[in-house]
């Protein structure tokens, strides 16, 4: 029901059914499902102002609603209108009303986010697409890592996210 998850977190990513999905990038490489990424485990993390790649824990992890797709043209991912991403102008979202992210604008047809591929090279995937998923008020609810113990992002299908620490 709507209540069990009123109070529910701002970032999430995953696939759907036929592709890979809802996975993060955890520290020694491999792509792990997020309902199984568990309170102490080492993930990889973006650090965005010295631009490197770091190890994180993840400390809090959350549910939350699915309802937004966007493609990539090579990827389409499952998303949630208020998920953080990483983008060549800064922090992006679907939707930004009653955001708690400071300096976040909207994420719209043409934006270009920050992607790490297998081998941990950054680049950026131009987004071609965007569009709610219909009945997405009756969807699915994924986790999403609300807090580590240092960074604010998380790599989720590849894509750098954020928690709802950015700033």
């Amino acid at each position: 029901s709507g209540e069990k998850y009123s109070d529910t977190a701002i970032s999430e990513i995953t696939f759907f059914e036929d592709r890979e999905r809802n996975k993060v990038r955890l520290w020694n490489g491999e792509n792990n499902d997020k309902n199984d990424v568990l309170e102490n485990k080492e993930i990889l993390t973006f650090d965005i102002n010295i631009k490197q790649l770091l190890k994180s824990k993840v400390i809090k992890k959350k549910l939350l609603l699915s309802n937004v797709e966007i493609d990539f043209g090579d990827i389409v991912i499952d998303t949630s209108e208020n998920q953080v991403y990483y983008s060549e102008s800064g922090w992006k979202a679907v939707k930004i009303e009653n955001s708690k992210v400071k300096n976040i604008t909207e994420l719209k047809v043409g934006d270009k986010l920050f992607y790490v591929d297998l081998k941990g090279k950054i680049i950026s995937k131009e987004i071609k697409r965007i569009k709610y998923i219909k009945g997405y008020e009756e969807g699915y609810y994924i986790y999403t890592i609300t807090k580590l113990d240092k960074g604010n992002t998380f790599i989720s299908d590849g894509f750098i996210a954020g928690t709802m620490n950015t700033e």
